[in-house]
């Protein structure tokens, strides 16, 4: 039984928290959608809003609600009880230890260190109005949806016609922005489109600005067949399947 003036508030008030029960999602960015990140922000000062913590890259906490994390976190002994001894920790500007969270689609997710905190300060704050931590470390990524769900299908396609196509993505950094605690780095989006029959290749040097020769070609891939290849038409795209 862990003794906590907070956790007998959450206990007593817990059905009408309407947070309590949610799902603790996963932070998960996959090997493709990883190479369309068009920008990244760092900064170990940061103001979040706690509301705005939706999960984790934790693995014993995903897919628990914020309430059983508040009763199964292992660390919960000790972090409870330390809400009473020092409640200020989780106004003041500067943290100590800091809190690590990743950033994307406008959400949070807790990253190496402040899992226990987070469903705390979630708690805490809804009793008493607050809604922003200070002084916390924020990773943010920006991801080029569009181009990543495109060439996602391009590759679905290029898999299930069992064309001989090597399609490789590639991200360049282009600008860096940085003082003091925070830095940002831009990046630019290409692709190699080859085959690996003929030897035929090739590539959009941006693909954000391609967009649309970018559906050109995944109609192509989708239309393909041997019989038009042969007898109908070779030029455009076709010339390269």
């Amino acid at each position: 039984m862990i003794d906590s003036i907070l956790k007998k508030k959450i206990d007593e008030d817990e059905k009408n928290i309407s947070f309590s029960n949610d799902i603790i999602q996963e932070f998960k960015i996959d090997s493709l959608e990883e190479k369309f990140i068009i920008e990244e922000y760092w900064c170990d000062d940061e103001s979040i809003n706690v509301f705005d913590i939706v999960g984790t890259i934790h693995p014993d906490y995903i897919n628990l609600t914020w309430k059983q994390l508040l009763d199964r976190g292992k660390r919960m002994h000790i972090n409870l009880p330390l809400v009473d001894k020092n409640p200020d920790y989780y106004i003041k500007p500067i943290k100590e230890p800091t809190m690590y969270f990743n950033k994307i689609d406008g959400k949070y997710y807790i990253n190496t260190d402040g899992n226990h905190r987070s469903a705390i300060v979630k708690f805490l704050f809804y009793f008493n109005g607050n809604t922003h931590i200070h002084g916390v470390t924020v990773n943010e990524y920006k991801i080029d949806k569009i181009s990543y769900e495109k060439v996602k299908k391009l590759k679905q396609l290029i898999k299930s016609k069992k064309l001989p196509i090597l399609l490789e993505v590639n991200r360049t950094s282009i600008k860096r922005e940085d003082t003091a605690r925070w830095k940002r780095d831009i990046f630019k989006i290409s692709f190699e489109f080859q085959n690996l029959k003929t030897g035929k290749s090739f590539e959009f040097p941006d693909i954000q600005l391609n967009n649309i020769e970018l559906d050109d070609l995944i109609k192509t891939v989708e239309n393909y067949s041997l019989f038009k290849k042969l007898f109908f038409f070779n030029t455009g795209y076709m010339k390269y399947l």
